[in-house]
């Protein structure tokens, strides 16, 4: 296609990768002992890309005869969908959510951020939580070796595997309620994405926030030069900065909790020492950076001669981060 598009550009850039991403899955289907076809290859790619029939022409990897499989691609729904997604530049989360404790990886992290990205708030966002659809290059970058596709893989597992005590609003410390983030996960490596679907009890902690309140926003351009402990913090002192009305807020946290939001084990790093060198200041340096500009500052506090808690002073908001807006894309035009 010509012309000066996003979506032309988008649908440009499918096109290039798709010759690829069959070599890709043809090696895949070699690996695992499969007949290597134009029908087999089309197949497999066709679970990951639906839509218009796009006809394959011949080629070193589908003779001219006797193969006569399509291939399909919806150009318009994934232009409109990389589109969406790179307008929503804002995070959002339940403060319940992001203050139950949590633990993950770098890859799992960067995933479930990718997923908020997902999820449009404010007056015409989404009713209904959307199905997590994320382009494995937000994921990896340019790097499609099979030992990175083998650690997004584990980081799918482990990001299935993760529940937690999501307590209902107003519950006592006591009780006990668990749930997954994640309801399925899949990784498409033929067509280069992570699919799935959020647990349906997540609904309340990620949709429509910016009606029912007690919510914090975060950039995710941000949220993605931080290490997944120093994501975990941000969010949690983010959520209680909203509370200064634009002043600077004092919080204080129990180490025990403080361990506990962060690395879910209480029972981690039992010398405060060790905590503060392996985790906080690690974390404060993070925050400090110039492309985070996250001020705080903290101070032991200490019962007797011991320390029991942490003093944070969080910088004050300005303002709300706002809704982002996402832009409707044009549909492609068909293939000539």
């Amino acid at each position: 296609l010509t012309g000066e598009s996003q979506a032309t550009a988008d649908y440009n850039a499918l096109l290039q990768n798709l010759r690829a991403k069959a070599m890709r899955m043809k090696d895949t289907l070699e690996t695992a002992g499969k007949p290597v076809t134009a029908a087999t290859v089309a197949e497999a790619l066709r679970q990951g890309v639906q839509a218009t029939a796009v006809e394959v022409e011949p080629g070193p990897l589908f003779p001219p005869k006797p193969l006569t499989t399509t291939l399909t691609l919806n150009a318009t729904t994934e232009a409109s969908s990389a589109a969406s997604r790179r307008a929503n530049t804002v995070a959002f989360q339940h403060n319940h959510l992001i203050r139950t404790p949590l633990r993950m990886g770098v890859l799992e992290a960067r995933i479930f951020v990718e997923a908020l990205r997902g999820i449009n708030h404010g007056p015409n966002g989404d009713t209904a939580l959307p199905p997590i659809d994320i382009p494995l290059s937000s994921i990896l970058g340019t790097d499609d070796s099979a030992a990175a596709y083998a650690a997004v893989r584990q980081a799918c597992k482990d990001l299935y595997t993760k529940d937690i005590n999501l307590l209902q609003v107003g519950a006592k410390k006591e009780s006990y309620h668990r749930t997954r983030l994640v309801s399925d996960i899949e990784l498409l490596a033929g067509s280069g994405r992570i699919r799935g679907n959020f647990a349906p009890l997540m609904q309340p902690y990620l949709l429509q926030l910016t009606t029912t309140g007690n919510f914090t926003s975060a950039d995710i351009a941000t949220l993605l030069t931080l290490s997944p402990t120093a994501q975990r913090l941000y969010w949690i002192l983010k959520s209680y900065a909203n509370l200064g009305e634009g002043r600077a807020v004092k919080r204080a946290e129990s180490l025990e909790t403080l361990k506990l939001l962060l690395l879910q084990d209480a029972n981690l790093y039992p010398v405060y020492a060790e905590f503060v060198r392996r985790v906080l200041e690690p974390i404060k340096a993070e925050f400090h950076a110039p492309e985070v500009g996250f001020r705080i500052e903290w101070e032991p506090v200490k019962t007797g001669k011991k320390t029991t808690s942490i003093l944070f002073t969080i910088p004050k908001v300005q303002q709300r981060l706002a809704v982002a807006h996402v832009a409707n894309v044009a549909a492609a035009a068909p293939v000539a």
